[in-house]
């Protein structure tokens, strides 16, 4: 292994990871080591400001956390607390009840997954929605853009889920023997 950048922050080259994707990924993690110290320092929404990956492997290992944010953030512990700005705070007593949907939507993905796995327009936008999701994740640890950014991409995914539970009850109803 051999340091390949150390401008902002130290980033150690890993063997497997080609040079264009490895430059991608330190600048990546070069924003958002900026977007923790500089841009939004000490700012309420902030999450996970302690991860600055520092070789492509970090980015594989903060996957888990960076999904459980993505999809099912804002978490409990924020609902009705005080933002950052006015807008902010009427945001936190908004939120909790669009999220509770959502998350009903994300747990709903199960029917689709099992009805819908043979499908490949299904895993086209579930793929590319996580993918996206994931990037914005990664890339600015705040909550306020998060949640705006990930918006299309995750109610894509709750669009199919409770499309799929629907369809499913239809089923059912027309054929009792389902």
């Amino acid at each position: 292994q051999t340091q390949t950048q150390t401008t902002i922050i130290p980033w150690e080259k890993e063997w497997w990871v080609p040079e264009r994707i490895d430059n991608m990924l330190y600048s990546l993690a070069e924003w958002r080591y900026k977007f923790i110290h500089e841009y939004f320092k000490d700012s309420p929404g902030n999450i996970d400001t302690d991860f600055v990956p520092h070789k492509a492997s970090d980015y594989i290992l903060y996957l888990p956390r960076a999904l459980l944010i993505g999809l099912f953030s804002p978490f409990p512990e924020t609902w009705f607390s005080k933002g950052g700005t006015a807008g902010g705070t009427l945001a936190r007593y908004i939120t909790p009840f669009e999220t509770i949907i959502i998350w009903i939507g994300i747990f709903s993905l199960i029917f689709a997954i099992s009805r819908l796995y043979r499908s490949f327009a299904f895993w086209i936008i579930f793929v590319f929605s996580l993918i996206f999701i994931y990037l914005h994740v990664v890339s600015e640890p705040n909550l306020g853009p998060i949640y705006r950014k990930r918006y299309g991409f995750i109610m894509s995914m709750v669009a199919i889920g409770f499309a799929s539970v629907i369809d499913r009850r239809k089923a059912n109803e027309s054929n009792p023997n389902l």
